[in-house]
C-alpha cells in the first residue's frame, strides 16, 4: 500500500464532540444511500467520520459499511480537498455496495465541500 494510502488513528474523527461541530455547520449533501457533512478542521490532512445506528443492519453489515467507506476514503483521498472533516451518515434500506457506496460518497463530499457555508438563509442580516 503506498504510503498515502493509509488510514491512521488521526485520519479518523471518534469523538463525539468533534461530530457535532460538524452537525452545526450544516455544509452537508446527500442522496438515497448516505448524508456526507463537511467542515473545514484546519489541519493540513483530512478527517472522517461514519454514523451508522441500528436501522441500518446488524452490526456484522454496519461495520462492512464502515470497512468500505474507510477503504474509499483512503483511495481516493487525492480528489478531495486538503484539511476537509467529513462525516458520513448511512440512511437505511438501500443496497451498500462498494461500487455504489463510492459514486455516492466521492460526488457527495464533492458536492458538500463546493458549498458555502454563508449565505443561507438563516445566515442572512435582518
Amino acid at each position: 500500500m503506498p504510503p498515502n494510502e493509509s488510514f491512521k488513528a488521526r485520519d479518523r474523527i471518534r469523538q463525539d464532540v468533534h461530530f457535532r461541530k460538524i452537525f452545526a455547520r450544516k455544509r452537508r449533501a446527500s442522496d438515497e444511500r448516505m448524508v456526507i457533512y463537511v467542515a473545514d478542521n484546519g489541519l493540513t490532512w483530512s478527517r472522517l467520520g461514519v454514523r451508522a445506528n441500528r436501522q441500518v443492519g446488524p452490526a456484522v453489515l454496519r461495520n462492512r459499511i464502515r470497512r468500505r467507506l474507510r477503504d474509499i476514503f483512503r483511495r481516493r483521498r487525492s480528489l478531495f480537498p486538503r484539511g476537509l472533516d467529513v462525516i458520513c451518515v448511512i440512511k437505511p434500506g438501500q443496497e451498500y455496495h462498494y461500487a455504489a457506496l463510492a459514486t455516492s460518497f466521492v460526488r457527495l463530499v464533492a458536492k458538500a465541500a463546493t458549498k458555502s457555508s454563508h449565505g443561507r438563509q438563516s445566515d442572512k442580516p435582518r
